[in-house]
């Protein structure tokens, strides 16, 4: 018979311990997971560190430091060949997913900031966020370097999630967080 695994004095190890909690916690709560989209890094940064601060235990994933962990081979969005840059922008939200529910499991709202441009990439977070409670807070940009792809944004997510025309005050965020809007 296999030797019980119990720390000094009967104590369970962590990883047992943490485990246990998780599947626990999986089975009685619903993970709140936040997805923050936009052509502008800052204000998906401003609107994504509002949403973390509000929630009393949260995690922000940065996605695009994510997809910078591919140094050699990189392929960036919109470079050729478009077959390899597609499969690295999944690669990078698989992992911003899997880092997503890896919080969410250990009790904190996990809050996404990465540039989801089309319904396409949507469908991968909704894939792989499957079972929880996703939001989704959209922020077009009104820099004039931004017109083509915000165009690209409201072609492919118009309608969805709940969308910020401008820079919120805090107000705003509890408002934001409070929205049926915002779930997918």
């Amino acid at each position: 018979m296999p030797e019980e695994k119990t720390g000094p004095k009967g104590v369970v190890p962590p990883a047992e311990r943490i485990a246990a909690s998780a599947i626990a916690r999986l089975n009685s709560e619903t993970p709140t997971i936040w997805l923050v989209s936009g052509p502008s890094s800052e204000n998906r940064n401003y609107i994504a560190n509002e949403i973390a601060k509000y929630f009393q235990k949260s995690a922000l994933i940065d996605g695009e430091s994510i997809a910078k962990y591919v140094l050699a081979g990189q392929v960036l969005p919109g470079e050729e060949p478009n077959t390899e840059s597609e499969r690295q922008i999944e690669l990078s939200i698989r992992n911003q997913c899997l880092l997503a529910r890896s919080f969410s499991e250990a009790g904190f709202v996990s809050v996404i900031n990465y540039a989801i441009l089309t319904r396409y990439h949507l469908e991968a977070y909704r894939h792989y966020l499957s079972g929880g409670k996703l939001h989704l807070a959209v922020i077009p940009s009104s820099e004039p370097k931004f017109i083509d792809l915000n165009a690209l944004l409201k072609k492919e997510l118009n309608g969805v999630g709940y969308w910020i025309e401008n820079t919120m005050i805090k107000s705003d965020i509890t408002n934001l967080i409070k929205s049926e809007e915002s779930i997918l």
